[in-house]
């Protein structure tokens, strides 16, 4: 389980956003809201995650 990561903000956008923590990029799905009280990139943030597991793959 991943509870959270920090890290620096590499991109963003109002679907997802990429956060490379030590050297490492995670690809992270977040809504609207959570995407409007984001810094611009390059920032350092604190993001709280769930995995979703499906068919289809797993999710952040």
């Amino acid at each position: 389980m991943i509870g959270y990561l920090r890290g620096q903000l590499i991109r963003s956008s109002p679907a997802k956003v990429c956060l490379e923590v030590q050297g490492l990029g995670f690809e992270i799905f977040v809504s609207l809201s959570s995407y409007q009280r984001l810094p611009a990139p390059p920032a350092e943030v604190l993001l709280f995650t769930r995995i979703q597991v499906q068919e289809k793959g797993i999710e952040l």
